[in-house]
């Protein structure tokens, strides 16, 4: 009897060290993931941040036409054709503006969201007509400043000068 009573004590400090060295290992495992995962979502989180983060591009074109364009019609109808072809959410979303536009050189800047710029350059290209006046627009360059958009307008001028 007292030899099962000492097996009895011995499998019992046996399974309360086991169970004692499974909880610490359990915990220690825990914190391991924690940290992980935290470090995981951390990363995933600015992921999405900068992904949902729009930035804005400008682009910049040139008016073939045998008459002068003016900015306004040439805007209504950029506008016009993104909206016909892609809706006026999308419309609201690529937020496109007619930032700059020389009649004189018929060269402008676009100013769209960067997501956009295939269907910036799409709707560009269906463009035929801008009022009465036969067009083709040319798309020359995609900056991420207006302030590059104009130096190539600069550029270009100056080159044509020459």
């Amino acid at each position: 009897m007292e030899f099962e009573l000492v097996i009895s004590l011995i499998s019992l400090v046996v399974a309360l060290t086991l169970a004692v060295y499974t909880y610490r290992m359990d915990r220690r495992l825990k914190m391991l993931t924690n940290a992980v995962s935290s470090k995981l979502i951390i990363k995933v989180l600015n992921t999405l941040k900068s992904k949902r983060r729009l930035r804005k591009r400008y682009m910049v074109f040139e008016v073939l036409s045998n008459k002068r364009v003016g900015k306004g019609d040439l805007e209504h109808e950029i506008r016009n054709t993104f909206r016909k072809i892609f809706g006026d959410i999308q419309l609201a979303r690529a937020s496109i503006s007619l930032t700059y536009y020389d009649e004189n050189l018929s060269i402008g800047v676009i100013k769209f969201t960067h997501i956009y710029k295939y269907k910036v350059l799409a709707s560009l290209g269906v463009i035929k007509n801008v009022g009465d006046t036969k067009v083709l627009i040319i798309p020359l360059r995609t900056t991420g400043s207006l302030r590059k958009a104009l130096k190539y307008i600069k550029d270009k001028e100056q080159f044509i000068k020459h």
